[in-house]
């Protein structure tokens, strides 16, 4: 396997079908990334046509992103996976208002409620959800820029506004979605507790293109300045965690500041299907005097697939019979750790805190290192030689390795909600107040180690169940995002439709467009 072997399919087959028709790809460096023309007048003049298809490769990475259609029954990963279709319409907030079947992934002490003691049984049955967003150049300026036969000069205008797309901060594209095939959740009586069982697919992922390589490409390499690559960032997975959670009240003191406290945990069992990431990346280039170009490049990727999905590497001497389906064989495993705390005060405010996602998944099964590296050093822009050695900056070597290991997206999570409306005479039926803050301790799919802020509200106008929900929160780059969704609950069935970006939703035309969707039907076995 040379330097195809990375592919990112942003786009799934069932909700996210053609929300971006591209699929991009990182095929090392200059070359894939960008076809760049021929080095003249000194430097790199124009990107004439960006690559958009692998010619071979894992091709397949992920045609998983299919997902079985796309559907998501939507626990909790990460501190930017999107979650419940009632949490997304409220902007994505859950730590401390979320509730019993909920609860999976993001809180385990809110699996039990606090505000009843009779016996709860519920179940999730279907739900969907689904989120792709970019900071970056979107479809209708992929198409305009790189959507013609051949290849073509840029203005300086051109260049200038596709520039801007990969400046500094931009050039990010992430998608997330899930499959829940059972979430249940049982509390046979307030003093015995609260237990919950969820299997879920992940399927999450992003990439990052360098600003410094559109700069390069798009501008020419100016001399004297040095442009670094290291930013340069891909990873993708698919996993499947099954969960067993348990909730009991560990504090109950009605007349006290405190009025209760509960505590939750869940232990979770991590199959892995497929992985694919750079590990390191150590790159720069340098433009001396009489426009000399030097520098160097190194990547380190790693990549692990099921049996099943029959990747084949070019070292590979056995050949895999394709047999993608919901019982693939792993490709790794590993152990999670969910762990939470809640706790009512007197004052009617409800404080949520929990650390999720401790732990780790070694992969074993197919598990390649791809190494690309090269010293590059021009001084003739016409000597072919030196010119070829450009286009063999993007090659790489694969090797056989026993095992890697990833760390789960670990995550920790703080929240606040208060019933507003208890404070607010005159307002009619019930208003739900949210705050959150969630903290990525490393930076995998769906996590990530800057912070989300969001704000949520519940409104229940009338007393017949039915509840309009909105908030406010941001992605990676704090790009602002407004939710919007309604909720239906009765003595059966509770059912939420949501999106986490109305915004978009409403406006096709958005520079940097962000497509979410989620909804959920609840059923109320016993209890409320």
């Amino acid at each position: 396997m040379t330097s195809n072997w990375l592919l990112i399919s942003p786009f799934v087959k069932g909700g996210l079908r053609g929300i971006y028709k591209v699929s991009l790809f990182v095929e090392w460096g200059l070359r894939g990334i960008y076809k760049v023309s021929p080095f003249v007048k000194g430097g790199l003049r124009g990107i004439y046509k960006v690559s958009l298809f692998v010619k071979g490769g894992l091709r397949g990475i992920l045609l998983f992103l299919l997902l079985f259609n796309s559907t998501g029954l939507n626990a909790q990963i990460g501190s930017f996976g999107v979650s419940d279709a009632r949490s997304m319409g409220m902007g994505n907030t859950f730590n401390s208002n979320t509730k019993d079947v909920y609860s999976s992934g993001k809180n385990p002490a809110l699996l039990i409620p606090s505000d009843t003691s009779e016996t709860l049984l519920k179940f999730m049955l279907p739900g969907i959800s689904s989120d792709v967003y970019t900071n970056s150049i979107p479809p209708d300026e992929v198409e305009y820029f790189f959507g013609g036969p051949e290849s073509r000069d840029l203005t300086e205008g051109e260049k200038d506004r596709l520039y801007g797309y990969f400046a500094e901060g931009n050039g990010k594209y992430n998608y997330y979605a899930s499959f829940t095939p059972l979430a249940i959740v049982y509390k046979p009586s307030g003093k015995i507790g609260a237990f919950g069982f969820t299997m879920s697919d992940f399927v999450s992922g992003g990439f990052t293109i360098p600003s410094s390589l559109a700069q390069l490409a798009l501008k020419g390499n100016e001399a004297g300045k040095t442009y670094s690559l290291d930013d340069l960032r891909f990873q993708t997975w698919w996993l499947r965690s099954y969960s067993l959670s348990y909730s009991k009240e560990v504090l109950n003191n009605r007349e006290g500041f405190i009025k209760n406290i509960n505590a939750g945990i869940s232990i979770k069992y991590i199959s892995g299907f497929a992985y694919t990431g750079i590990e390191k990346v150590s790159s720069s280039f340098q433009t001396g005097e009489k426009n000399v170009l030097n520098g160097n490049y190194y990547v380190e990727a790693y990549s692990s697939f099921s049996d099943d999905l029959a990747v084949r590497y070019d070292y590979d001497t056995v050949t895999h019979v394709y047999d993608l389906n919901y019982f693939s064989t792993p490709a790794g495993s590993g152990l999670g750790l969910d762990i939470g705390f809640s706790a009512e005060l007197d004052s009617g405010i409800t404080v949520g805190l929990a650390i999720t996602d401790i732990g780790s998944i070694n992969w074993s099964s197919n598990v390649a290192k791809h190494i690309s590296q090269k010293q590059l050093y021009i001084d003739d822009l016409f000597n072919k030689e030196q010119l070829d050695s450009v286009t063999d900056i993007g090659s790489s070597e694969s090797k056989p390795v026993a095992d890697y290991m990833t760390t789960l997206p670990t995550c920790l999570r703080f929240g606040i909600s208060v019933l507003a409306s208890d404070y607010l005479d005159g307002l009619p039926g019930s208003l739900l107040l949210a705050l959150d803050y969630n903290q990525g301790l490393n930076n995998k799919p769906s996590n990530s180690t800057t912070p989300r802020f969001s704000l949520g509200t519940e409104w229940q106008p009338f007393d017949i169940g039915l509840s309009i929900l909105t908030g406010l929160s941001h992605d990676e780059t704090y790009r602002f995002n407004w939710s919007l969704g309604l909720g239906y609950s009765s003595s059966l069935i509770e059912a939420y439709l949501s999106t986490l970006d109305i915004i978009s939703t409403l406006s096709p035309n958005n520079t940097k467009p962000h497509a979410s969707f989620a909804f959920n039907l609840t059923w109320k076995v016993m209890g409320n």
